[in-house]
């Protein structure tokens, strides 16, 4: 209804709750398999490589980008069709590996540039592959902005949210890596698998919100 006050998320009363509602299952669904995956396998379970753990992100990445898809096909909006191409390379990066061919690339030119402080190939892959995550990332923040300001108030907030959510997930995926690259230990890449699939999750009840809007106000 034109005129009405916009919630701050840019989702009215009816999408708030459809997006409450796949909050609280998909968090259901997150715990139930990470408990799963820590009895059976222990904390490295975490990772999501190759079990339901990581087929469940994946999804949850298809999902979400079909969705912005969808929402911006229904509101004409480019920022969510280019959010939604960029979001699926970021947030699903572990599963699919999009960037480890470019990242070894780049960890080898590295590796030459930083041969005299020792650095093993480990170390410049890690360094690689959060250029390259970094460059992706960029990249995708660049191109929804690009556009002009929407008309709608409700797209505006939208575009806020969304670009916080895939910075959020950008620091788990890139920065937390990052760190657990370098690091001894196994809290770094338990917290950044623990991190990145809330982001995902949070990512997913918020698109459900979104696409569940007829029109924007």
């Amino acid at each position: 209804m034109r005129g009405s006050k916009v919630p701050p998320s840019g989702l009215p009363t009816a999408a708030s709750s459809v997006a409450l509602i796949v909050l609280v299952l998909a968090l259901v669904v997150d715990v139930a398999l990470q408990t799963a995956e820590i009895v059976l396998y222990g904390i490295g379970g975490l990772d999501g490589a190759g079990n339901f753990l990581g087929s469940w992100d994946l999804a949850k990445a298809i999902l979400t980008t079909a969705a912005l898809l969808i929402s911006a096909k229904r509101l004409r909006s480019a920022p969510f069709a280019a959010f939604g191409i960029v979001y699926f390379v970021v947030a699903s990066e572990d599963q699919l590996a999009l960037h480890h061919v470019v990242s070894r690339r780049a960890a080898s030119l590295i590796r030459t540039a930083v041969s005299n402080v020792g650095w093993t190939f480990a170390h410049a892959q890690a360094v690689g592959q959060l250029l390259v995550l970094t460059l992706f990332a960029a990249a995708g923040l660049a191109l929804i902005w690009v556009w002009k300001r929407p008309a709608a108030k409700a797209e505006r907030r939208a575009r806020l949210v969304l670009t916080g959510l895939l910075v959020t997930l950008y620091v788990f995926a890139g920065g937390v890596d990052f760190l657990g690259s370098i690091l001894p230990g196994r809290l770094c890449p338990a917290v950044e698998e623990s991190g990145e699939r809330l982001a995902m999750t949070l990512s997913l009840a918020y698109v459900a919100g979104l696409v569940s809007i007829r029109r924007a106000r």
